[in-house]
């Protein structure tokens, strides 16, 4: 978990410190990252809830059950109603809503959710000073920058307040498409029937084992395009303008960099980002997907010459009061 608020924090007076990622923050950062993600899993819930498909497969499996079920032990002739059967009726339905949400919330939460978190590690949050801060190992193993003709103005940066780190943002720029690192995942039921295997001491059959992928961690941007990424913000501290904060210092690095766009992605589980980066910082949505199952995926592009001309004044304010 995220570190949380300490007795030794000025509540009325608090000190931000907005600063570059430092290699001893990892621990932190990805706690933060972790911590924040699975908050959204409701989120994800709702949106499916919401979702049409849902409830068409819901009633689907209801209807299959109050035919089959109360026939099969009470007789498949025409009879009348009778208290047992109303009861089991009536048990069949609750016990079908709690498994039907139950089912939407694992799905939510184990596979989505915990797949957005695995990815992050396994990626750029496995190391942020090579993924961001253009790093790289030598010959001898030893960390150096890049040469300056390699390297990109990306960058990640952390937000404490009294010390600890309660935000963070980065922003990315690729030279080149950059492939995901993260295994392969199966389908459920892949999952579940090489569990069984494993379980029984069983090879696991190949029909059990995930297709290889060849997944886009992050594609080509050049040095005019960059991507607004891992903007969170602790539990605690949330609905503070913190995200403003480091909203406006990407921003205006991006400006001071020469960026002209920046990009942003949402998914079905952060529509409040969305919304804060729509509604205060001018983000327009460009690509717009929708699944049946309530998947949702949006980009977001701003323009950084636009952006400064309304925010610029409001954004050294900020700094000047903090």
């Amino acid at each position: 978990m995220a570190p949380k608020i300490s007795k030794e924090t000025d509540i009325r007076n608090p000190k931000l410190t907005l600063r570059t990622y430092q290699p001893e923050d990892l621990q932190a950062v990805n706690a933060l990252f972790s911590s924040t993600t699975y908050a959204l899993v409701l989120e994800g819930v709702r949106a499916k809830l919401w979702a049409p498909m849902t409830w068409i497969l819901w009633f689907a499996g209801y209807t299959g059950l109050m035919i089959l079920i109360p026939n099969t032990i009470f007789g498949w002739d025409d009879r009348e109603n009778t208290w047992p059967e109303y009861f089991l009726r009536l048990f069949i339905s609750a016990a079908w809503a709690a498994i039907g949400f139950m089912m939407v919330f694992l799905k939510t939460e184990r596979y989505d959710v915990r797949e957005m978190i695995e990815e992050g590690r396994e990626n750029d949050l496995s190391d942020p000073e090579v993924y961001y801060l253009n790093y790289e190992q030598d010959q001898d193993g030893k960390r150096v920058r890049k040469p300056a003709s390699e390297q990109l103005p990306s960058h990640f940066w952390v937000l404490l307040v009294d010390g600890q780190i309660c935000g963070m943002a980065a922003l990315a720029m690729n030279s080149e498409r950059v492939m995901s690192k993260r295994a392969p995942l199966g389908t459920p039921l892949q999952e579940v029937g090489a569990f069984i295997c494993r379980r029984l001491g069983l090879p696991v059959f190949s029909f059990l084992k995930p297709k290889l992928s060849y997944k886009v961690f992050g594609e080509e941007t050049g040095d005019k395009l960059a991507v607004l990424q891992r903007l969170a913000i602790d539990n605690d501290y949330q609905n503070c303008g913190l995200s403003t904060l480091l909203i406006n210092r990407v921003m205006s690095w991006a400006s001071e960099h020469g960026i002209e766009e920046v990009l942003a992605t949402t998914t079905e589980v952060n529509m409040a980002a969305e919304q804060i980066l729509t509604k205060r910082h001018d983000f327009k949505i460009i690509e717009k997907e929708k699944t049946w199952l309530g998947n949702y995926h949006a980009l977001l592009v701003c323009n950084v010459k636009e952006w400064m001309e309304k925010h610029n004044d409001q954004a050294k304010k900020f700094y000047k009061r903090v």
